[in-house]
């Protein structure tokens, strides 16, 4: 039985449902279009959220001015078979990880969300989702079709798809991109699939990351400023334009 619908469950929101559920609780989703922002999985708590399939069961923010769809702020998230969409903020449109939190995303698809600091002074980073020192686990996952735009006045965006950026206090992100996981068609100024700042990236089995596009560099598919990335098994990373990958200030593992 689902925990949560539109009428007739438990609870009507993602979010309350969060807020109500134990430690260690698995929330069930009910097919629908569940319209919330800043959805968050707090320090301390590990919830599990598990859609009915990609193509029915939809957590968006679509319509809100500014806000992420998810942020796990120091909690753990297992989350699966949703599509994350319709985000819009500076820091991890669709999804924001960050003070140490971790997030692990099977089956899911994260698309139409823009890091957008328009209005502001600020860069923006991670349209489709913000690695900021914690860490994400990608495994048959589809992040395609976001943007990191920056604010229109000198200040760039990173990480179309998604940003791993080290903390201020040095604490790096850690992404790992795993089984048939593909990241495509997204655009930053830096990084148009995938940007990181002193951090780590871990390419394998048949990860792809492929036909993103950067307007600064070379750094298309991949943009490293003094990060590590390793690649195995058959990952690849192709078609990105106007090339697949740049590193700067001593990054590593370009392909």
């Amino acid at each position: 039985p689902c925990d949560v619908c539109l009428s007739g469950c438990q609870f009507a929101t993602l979010g309350t449902a969060i807020a109500n559920a134990p430690a260690g609780a698995t929330i069930q989703l009910c097919p629908s279009t569940y319209n919330e922002q800043n959805v968050t999985i707090p320090s301390g708590k590990t919830i599990r959220i598990q859609g009915a399939g990609q193509s029915s069961t939809f957590l968006t923010a679509a319509g809100v001015a500014s806000g992420s769809v998810l942020r796990v702020a120091g909690g753990s998230l297992f989350l699966s078979d949703v599509t994350v969409s319709g985000g819009k903020s500076a820091f991890g449109a669709g999804i924001h990880i960050f003070d140490g939190g971790s997030a692990t995303l099977d089956s899911v698809v994260v698309t139409d969300n823009i890091a957008d600091s328009t209005g502001t002074s600020d860069q923006s980073h991670g349209g489709g989702i913000l690695v900021s020192g914690g860490q994400l686990v990608l495994n048959n996952s589809h992040v395609n079709g976001n943007a990191s735009r920056g604010n229109g006045a000198g200040q760039s965006g990173f990480g179309g798809g998604i940003a791993v950026n080290s903390t201020a206090a040095g604490q790096s992100g850690l992404v790992t991109v795993t089984g048939t996981s593909v990241i495509n068609g997204n655009t930053a100024d830096f990084g148009g699939g995938i940007s990181l700042l002193r951090s780590n990236l871990v390419l394998q089995d048949n990860a792809q990351v492929m036909d993103n596009t950067a307007t600064v560099g070379t750094s298309g598919g991949i943009g490293n400023d003094a990060g590590v990335i390793a690649i195995s098994g058959n990952a690849v990373v192709t078609g990105n334009q106007p090339a697949n990958c740049q590193q700067d200030n001593g990054g590593t593992g370009c392909p």
